[in-house]
């Protein structure tokens, strides 16, 4: 590709008879996009040897070698021993060939490996030209290269028999469940902001499931169903996302053991933790029964009635 600072030069071949109902508009147009276009008609003044100018000026120093192919040009002397001459170049300077061909012709056989341009419509041939212009100054119009998905740059803890998807679902589920306060992850979230195909989120929500970590509460249809963090699954998730957990635990003994605190938002608001950890280990304590608790009303979370002497016991371990 040319730098910016030096156009590229091109060399333009073709039959006089192209001249007025293609080439002029085409080397004209190419000037304007900022690219040095050798034509014989600007180049060649009477007393000139085409020999010199042909082949020594203007196909040595070119860049590309623009080679109009038409009803008039396949059977032209010149045009065989230019293209001759510009397939040489090509091999050994690296000039561009590009092959423009009008009227349907055929394409003689040194060019048919070539990727040609063809001019549909003479009356108005901007899209050709634009192609031409592109293959010119080597410009390949790909989209700019995006992010990779969410899922895949996830920062998720391998967590035993789960992939690095699996990881990602499972803990973006965890982290929503816990900054929104919500108890079900709707499976739309998950594709959105992970951008993962449906396809592969059913098969990663069956591995949850399989495994434990999540409850996928089925319904009729084809559509994926919500989920929720089992009991289970936010130990997994505790001790493989959460290195202070630990600490949290013991701290929310201490407030109910030291604080007096019962509900468990008072908890978590004392502490400054999520009121869903607050929830699971009050909810641990009740299952391992140092605790009785009922369900409080609204968004209070639970309710801890009674302490029993077993829970003191749980410091001193």
């Amino acid at each position: 590709m040319e730098t910016k600072d030096r156009a590229p030069r091109v060399f333009l071949s073709h039959a006089s008879e192209d001249k007025e109902r293609f080439v002029f508009r085409l080397a004209e147009q190419l000037r304007e996009r900022g690219i040095d276009v050798w034509l014989d008609f600007w180049e060649i003044l009477p007393g000139d040897s085409l020999v010199d100018k042909i082949f020594n000026e203007g196909l040595r120093n070119a860049s590309a070698v623009i080679l109009v192919l038409s009803q008039f040009s396949v059977s032209k002397p010149w045009v065989k021993e230019e293209l001759n001459a510009a397939v040489v170049g090509r091999i050994q300077k690296g000039a561009r060939i590009i092959p423009v061909v009008l009227d349907g012709c055929d394409v003689p056989e040194p060019l048919r490996s070539t990727v040609w341009q063809r001019v549909d419509d003479l009356e108005d041939p901007t899209q050709a030209i634009e192609s031409i212009v592109a293959a010119v100054y080597d410009h390949r119009p790909k989209p700019p290269l995006g992010p990779p998905p969410a899922y895949v740059t996830a920062d998720a803890a391998h967590i035993y028999g789960l992939n690095s998807l699996d990881s990602a679902v499972f803990k973006y589920s965890c982290e929503f469940m816990v900054e929104s306060g919500e108890y079900l992850v709707e499976p739309g979230l998950v594709l959105r902001d992970l951008a993962i195909p449906e396809a592969e989120l059913r098969d990663t929500l069956d591995v949850l499931e399989n495994h434990g970590l999540v409850e996928v509460h089925a319904t009729l249809g084809p559509n994926l169903d919500s989920f929720q963090v089992t009991n289970y699954g936010w130990s997994t998730y505790f001790e493989a996302y959460v290195p202070n957990f630990s600490e949290i635990h013991r701290n929310v003994i201490l407030a109910i053991l030291n604080d007096g605190l019962r509900q468990t938002n008072e908890i978590a608001r004392h502490l400054g933790v999520p009121q869903l950890f607050v929830d699971h280990i009050v909810g641990e304590l009740e299952n391992e029964r140092h605790i009785l608790v009922s369900q409080a009303l609204g968004a209070a979370g639970r309710y801890i009635g009674d302490v029993r002497g077993s829970l003191k016991r749980l410091l001193e371990n």
